[in-house]
Protein backbone atom coordinates (compact mmCIF):
# COMPACT_ATOMS: atom_id res chain seq x y z
CA UNK A 1 0.00 0.00 0.00
CA UNK A 2 2.77 2.45 0.95
CA UNK A 3 4.64 1.61 -2.26
CA UNK A 4 1.53 2.45 -4.38
CA UNK A 5 1.14 5.84 -2.70
CA UNK A 6 4.82 6.63 -3.33
CA UNK A 7 4.45 5.75 -7.04
CA UNK A 8 1.35 7.94 -7.40
CA UNK A 9 3.12 10.82 -5.61
CA UNK A 10 6.16 10.45 -7.88
CA UNK A 11 3.98 10.48 -11.00
CA UNK A 12 2.05 13.55 -9.84
CA UNK A 13 5.34 15.31 -9.07
CA UNK A 14 6.69 14.41 -12.51
CA UNK A 15 3.55 15.77 -14.21
CA UNK A 16 3.75 18.99 -12.16
CA UNK A 17 7.41 19.54 -13.01
CA UNK A 18 6.75 18.80 -16.70
CA UNK A 19 3.88 21.27 -16.79
CA UNK A 20 6.01 23.93 -15.10
CA UNK A 21 8.87 23.43 -17.58
CA UNK A 22 6.43 23.62 -20.51
CA UNK A 23 4.87 26.86 -19.20
CA UNK A 24 8.23 28.52 -18.60
CA UNK A 25 9.83 27.54 -21.92
CA UNK A 26 7.03 27.81 -24.46
CA UNK A 27 7.22 30.57 -27.01
CA UNK A 28 4.17 32.69 -27.74
CA UNK A 29 2.65 32.28 -31.17
CA UNK A 30 2.73 35.37 -33.41
CA UNK A 31 -0.14 37.68 -32.59
CA UNK A 32 -0.83 36.08 -29.22
CA UNK A 33 1.05 38.72 -27.22
CA UNK A 34 -1.01 41.42 -25.62
CA UNK A 35 0.06 44.79 -26.98
CA UNK A 36 -0.17 47.68 -24.59
CA UNK A 37 -0.63 50.95 -26.40
CA UNK A 38 1.69 53.64 -25.13
CA UNK A 39 -0.17 56.52 -23.51
CA UNK A 40 1.12 58.93 -26.15
CA UNK A 41 -0.37 56.75 -28.91
CA UNK A 42 -3.74 57.02 -27.18
CA UNK A 43 -3.55 60.82 -27.44
CA UNK A 44 -3.33 60.95 -31.25
CA UNK A 45 -6.15 63.06 -32.74
CA UNK A 46 -6.91 64.71 -29.38
CA UNK A 47 -6.90 68.47 -28.99
CA UNK A 48 -4.78 70.42 -26.55
CA UNK A 49 -3.43 73.86 -25.74
CA UNK A 50 0.14 75.21 -25.87
CA UNK A 51 1.39 76.12 -22.36
CA UNK A 52 5.01 76.92 -23.29
CA UNK A 53 5.72 78.38 -26.73
CA UNK A 54 6.77 75.74 -29.23
CA UNK A 55 10.04 76.69 -30.90
CA UNK A 56 10.47 74.54 -34.00
CA UNK A 57 14.18 75.40 -34.29
CA UNK A 58 15.17 74.71 -30.66
CA UNK A 59 12.75 71.80 -30.42
CA UNK A 60 11.17 73.01 -27.20
CA UNK A 61 7.63 73.60 -26.04
CA UNK A 62 4.88 72.11 -23.91
CA UNK A 63 1.18 71.40 -24.29
CA UNK A 64 -1.67 70.18 -22.11
CA UNK A 65 -3.63 67.31 -23.64
CA UNK A 66 -6.13 65.21 -21.74
CA UNK A 67 -5.41 67.15 -18.56
CA UNK A 68 -1.69 66.26 -18.56
CA UNK A 69 1.37 68.33 -19.43
CA UNK A 70 3.53 67.01 -22.31
CA UNK A 71 6.69 68.01 -24.15
CA UNK A 72 5.72 68.95 -27.70
CA UNK A 73 7.26 69.61 -31.08
CA UNK A 74 5.81 71.20 -34.23
CA UNK A 75 7.00 72.05 -37.72
CA UNK A 76 6.26 75.75 -37.16
CA UNK A 77 6.45 77.94 -34.04
CA UNK A 78 3.26 78.05 -31.94
CA UNK A 79 2.42 80.65 -29.29
CA UNK A 80 1.16 80.05 -25.77
CA UNK A 81 -2.60 79.52 -25.84
CA UNK A 82 -2.72 78.12 -29.38
CA UNK A 83 -5.07 75.19 -29.82
CA UNK A 84 -3.39 72.13 -31.29
CA UNK A 85 -4.17 68.56 -32.30
CA UNK A 86 -1.81 65.65 -31.66
CA UNK A 87 -0.78 63.98 -34.91
CA UNK A 88 2.00 61.73 -33.64
CA UNK A 89 4.48 61.00 -30.88
CA UNK A 90 8.12 60.13 -30.42
CA UNK A 91 8.52 58.48 -27.04
CA UNK A 92 7.02 60.92 -24.55
CA UNK A 93 7.16 63.91 -26.89
CA UNK A 94 3.99 64.76 -28.79
CA UNK A 95 4.00 66.02 -32.38
CA UNK A 96 1.31 68.64 -32.80
CA UNK A 97 -0.18 70.82 -35.50
CA UNK A 98 -2.45 73.86 -35.15
CA UNK A 99 -6.08 72.87 -34.70
CA UNK A 100 -8.42 74.22 -37.33
CA UNK A 101 -12.17 73.97 -36.86
CA UNK A 102 -13.97 72.08 -39.60
CA UNK A 103 -15.35 74.19 -42.43
CA UNK A 104 -19.08 74.80 -43.01
CA UNK A 105 -21.14 71.78 -44.00
CA UNK A 106 -21.45 71.20 -47.72
CA UNK A 107 -18.04 72.61 -48.68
Amino acid sequence: MLFGIAVIGALLGLVAVGALVWILTRRPTPGSELRVRPRTEQLIAQRGRVTEAIDSVAGSGRVVVGGADWAARAEHPLAVGAEVVVDGADGITLHVTPWRPPGPAGR
